[in-house]
């Protein structure tokens, strides 16, 4: 982060996956290119989230070859017009997670 001022805990950043309306989930595909697509997650602690997914399909080819994924979470966003610098900003709060994607099996972990 390049403003370092600005970074919070891990508490805040939950609750702004929490607030956002979707995650955007990015993966490498097999080719080694870039895969990013909105999901809606579910969260079963601070540090497990779940989507649902076909159980054959691109998203599946992206963590089979590589389970190492990037979620990004966008809350509470508005663009502001700034008159005294004769310019527009957006104010926002934004999350990023880094982790293992895991394909799920049991039954009764999926449900």
């Amino acid at each position: 982060m390049r403003k370092t001022a600005r970074q919070r805990d891990a508490e805040w950043a939950l609750e702004v996956f929490d607030k956002a309306p979707y995650v955007t989930v990015s993966m490498t595909r097999p080719d080694g290119t870039p895969y990013s697509l909105p999901l809606s997650v579910v969260r079963r602690d601070g540090q497990t989230f779940y989507f649902h997914c076909a159980s054959e399909g691109e998203k599946i080819d992206c963590i089979k070859a590589n389970p190492v994924v990037s979620l990004l979470a966008v809350s509470k966003c508005m663009p502001v017009f700034e008159e005294e610098k004769l310019n527009f900003t957006e104010h926002y709060h934004s999350a990023i997670a880094v982790g293992h994607a895991e394909i799920v099996t049991d039954n009764s972990e999926k449900t």
